[in-house]
């Protein structure tokens, strides 16, 4: 369920799994943090930190920009991605 309402963010997302030892979680943080402020777009985090899990989204916004980071991310095929059905998209 919360996966599909990170739509309401932005109408695309590049989601990834995240997994290593607990006492290397702040590293990778530290450079999703610097991505986000390089390129501004919301990066949403959440998981199970205690067992070193957790999952990150790039929030993709409808701009020129953010839409290279996706299909660098996905490739061309990527324009077949949508949000579900039911997630609502802000415009």
């Amino acid at each position: 369920m919360l996966s599909q309402a990170l739509y309401t963010v932005a109408p695309l997302k590049i989601a990834e799994d995240v997994v290593l030892p607990r006492s290397e979680i702040p590293t990778p943080i530290r450079s999703l943090e610097a991505v986000r402020e390089k390129l501004g777009i919301p990066i949403l985090s959440f998981g199970h930190a205690g067992d070193g899990n957790f999952h990150v989204n790039l929030m993709i916004q409808d701009t020129p920009l953010s839409f290279s980071v996706f299909f660098v991310f996905r490739g061309p095929t990527a324009c077949s991605e949508s949000p579900p059905a039911e997630a609502k998209v802000r415009t």
